[in-house]
């Protein structure tokens, strides 16, 4: 296996990401600021999304690929989050969104909430910028109301916002 030196970068122009890191064979890059700007970073805490989302219905999954989920309230999750060994208030359903006849065996795996659709709200959206800003991203120049078009026929989310309680892991993916 060959092994290869990720840079860490700051402050970089999108000449220099586009000359050094995307022509080319290319090269791996970690941005270490490319985030800071965004209102999510202070703004975003577990009691904001309880006081202005916690009634949004939500799914939480054992794990990002698993076929079995509860249905709950966003407030309801981010109060199990402190009292994980308790069990989630909830629906069992399966990947069909039916209910299950067999709930899981209790501690199979943590609850992870990546069933709750954030950008419903449009004014979360605001309060990111999802493609890095040196790429040209079309999905944000998009109507709230056409994206979620687009998510729905192409049967993927453009952005997510996923939470989980320590332990709780997601396998191997790619995020678009």
């Amino acid at each position: 296996m060959r092994q290869v030196r990720v840079a860490r970068k700051s402050n970089v122009s999108v000449e220099e990401i586009a000359r050094e890191h995307l022509h080319g064979l290319g090269s791996p890059v970690i941005i270490t600021d490319g985030i800071d700007h965004w209102p999510a970073r202070s703004k975003w805490t577990f009691e904001f999304f309880k006081n202005y989302y916690g009634s949004d219905f939500a799914s939480a999954w054992l794990g990002t690929g698993s076929d079995i989920g509860k249905i709950t309230k966003l407030a309801t999750y981010i109060d199990f989050l402190d009292k994980p060994l308790e069990q989630l208030p909830g629906i069992w359903v399966g990947k069909d969104g039916l209910p299950i006849k067999v709930a899981p065996a209790p501690g199979a795996s943590p609850l992870y909430l990546v069933g709750w659709n954030a950008f419903q709200h449009p004014e979360l959206y605001r309060d990111i910028t999802p493609a890095p800003y040196f790429v040209l991203d079309l999905v944000s120049a998009l109507s709230p109301t056409l994206r979620e078009i687009f998510e729905w026929t192409s049967r993927r989310s453009f952005t997510a916002v996923y939470i989980g309680p320590a332990g709780s892991l997601s396998r191997l993916h790619r995020d678009y």
